[in-house]
């Protein structure tokens, strides 16, 4: 998957689940993100998606889960965490990602 943060584009290995396979059906789609505890970017869908929840206990930079079944989330930062999502996959090179997303709303395009 292809993914356009500020003219910056960044590549991402999916995992292989339900949840991502109804993500990608959305393709290509452009979404404004939220800003999040100063670590992460989320997306609220109204439908649900296919959750798979799991303890991850450590964030890293260029994650992408599922959260609560409707909140995509854009990770920008490695901290550990108690929440339980839904793996949806990795950006390769998360370089650059934080200030790309910036410390506002960020808009995030997305496309296989």
């Amino acid at each position: 998957m292809k993914l356009n943060i500020s003219q910056q584009e960044y590549t991402a290995v999916l995992e292989d689940n339900p949840a991502t396979r109804q993500l990608m059906a959305k393709f290509p789609m452009t979404l404004e993100m939220e800003e999040l505890n100063g670590n992460e970017k989320y997306y609220q869908f109204a439908e649900g998606f296919p959750a798979n929840d799991e303890d991850i206990g450590q964030i890293h930079a260029g994650d992408i889960m599922l959260f609560a079944s409707h909140y995509v989330v854009i990770f920008y930062k490695d901290f550990p965490s108690q929440y339980r999502y839904t793996r949806l996959g990795h950006i390769d090179n998360p370089k650059g990602l934080a200030e790309a997303l910036g410390s506002g709303k960020a808009v995030v395009s997305f496309r296989k």
